[in-house]
């Protein structure tokens, strides 16, 4: 299944609760994501995260504007990897699919 732009914030959302996206960026093939976690909620493997807020850049590539579901279940599993592993406020990371 193929997602366009609101419905790629959607399910990146979705995948992890307490996630609030927005685009930061579009060019003609990736699309720029910026994600935040409200820290103090629970990491999907139920893991309590530090307080504070934390931030990343995904750049996710699309064909016309629409990106593949995969790509996005991709973004928001290394989010949630690397929010468990980093432990410090304010972290800020980029990813790349």
């Amino acid at each position: 299944m193929r997602y366009y732009r609101q419905e790629v914030l959607t399910q990146i959302e979705s995948l992890i609760p307490h996630f609030i996206a927005r685009f930061s960026e579009e060019t003609s093939s990736e699309m720029h994501i910026q994600i935040y976690l409200e820290a103090g909620h629970y990491a999907p493997d139920g893991e309590r995260l530090e307080e504070g807020w934390f931030s990343a850049n995904v750049t996710v590539p699309h064909e016309h504007g629409y990106v593949d579901e995969g790509k996005i279940a991709e973004a928001a599993k290394a989010l949630a990897l690397y929010l468990r592993q980093n432990d410090a406020k304010q972290q800020l990371a980029n990813f790349d699919f």
